[in-house]
């Protein structure tokens, strides 16, 4: 099949409605591998540096860079582990402060990993 670049959008919102806005993913056969250039994102950082160029990894998918552990299974989401997170937008909705740290809807930079934020929306449409 014919392999196409996407662009990708996450739109962020914690449980003080701030927000913020802001990439290419790679086809199945090389396990959705995130790519981008610069960030150009709003105030809440860019939580997704050490997720550049890694595999997208589920439970039954460990496609991280972390040696002893899945981080899907540890975080209770997918995403594009590296070892394991800075950011985890599939992580476990746990409504704003908590302490299981790392296994909330996780934007580091934004509002810390022991923050689980109230929105996530990931979008993305093929690249024009």
């Amino acid at each position: 099949g014919t392999e196409r670049n996407f662009q990708l959008r996450f739109d962020l919102e914690d449980f003080d409605n701030n927000r913020t806005s802001q990439f290419r993913l790679e086809p199945e056969s090389q396990n959705y591998t995130l790519r981008y250039g610069e960030f150009t994102g709003g105030p809440a950082g860019d939580a997704l540096g050490p997720h550049k160029n890694k595999a997208f990894s589920t439970k039954d998918a460990d496609n991280d860079t972390a040696d002893s552990t899945n981080c899907a299974l540890l975080y209770v989401g997918a995403w594009w582990y590296s070892s394991c997170h800075n950011s985890n937008l599939n992580g476990e909705y746990l409504r704003g402060k908590h302490s299981k740290k790392g296994r909330g809807v996780i934007w580091h930079n934004f509002r810390g990993n022991e923050y689980s934020l109230k929105v996530s929306e990931i979008k993305f449409r093929p690249q024009k």
